[in-house]
């Protein structure tokens, strides 16, 4: 008999990664300047500027600062996971593990297209605690306890149909009580 894996019996995952050209072209435009003067500063031996920074504190910058920037953004992934436990999401750092939220601590979930809300981990949105790489479409969630998360997605079908086959929908886009269908949607959040 083979061992089962934890996640063996999940219904949807999806795993993303911070790939957009604007996000790289906008770090390669603030960064660059530390990197290029450091360069032109360490090949040339002239410093730059009326009040030159020093090539150490370039380098410092470069190696503290710019670097962990560059590999944060290129390592970091959400990975949402769902199967008939729960609900199962997070970045894979600090620690790597994901957060859980159990469907009898959901109220109501529902897939909506939502405003811009920026990328990465965001509170206090209209939607509650956002975690978002790319995309207006994510898996909205009302706990029991009353907070709200917004769960992005790039796969909103294929998260629907998980949802649909685990009962937390019906064919609508949303649930409520866990099971049950709920409220219409507001102008706010738009259903799937």
């Amino acid at each position: 008999m083979t061992a089962r894996t934890q996640w063996e019996d999940d219904l949807f995952e999806e795993k993303q990664q911070f790939r957009q050209l604007g996000i790289w072209a906008l770090l390669l435009v603030t960064c660059l300047p530390v990197v290029g003067i450091l360069g032109y500063q360490l090949l040339t031996g002239q410093l730059v500027g009326d009040r030159p920074a020093s090539g150490m504190l370039l380098l410092f910058l470069s190696l503290l600062v710019v670097l962990p920037v560059f590999l944060g953004f290129y390592y970091a992934t959400l990975t949402t996971r769902i199967n008939n436990e729960g609900i199962f999401f997070g970045w894979n750092f600090p620690s790597g593990s994901l957060n859980r939220i159990r469907w009898s601590e959901v109220r109501e979930c529902k897939l909506i297209h939502n405003r811009f809300v920026g990328l990465g981990y965001r509170i206090a949105t209209p939607y509650g605690t956002v975690y978002n790489v790319k995309g207006n479409c994510g898996l909205h969630i009302v706990k029991n306890n009353g907070s709200e998360l917004l769960i992005g997605t790039c796969r909103a079908e294929a998260l629907k149909s998980a949802l649909i086959a685990i009962g937390a929908v019906s064919g609508g886009a949303s649930a409520a009580g866990g099971k049950e269908e709920m409220q219409q949607n507001n102008d706010k959040k738009e259903a799937i």
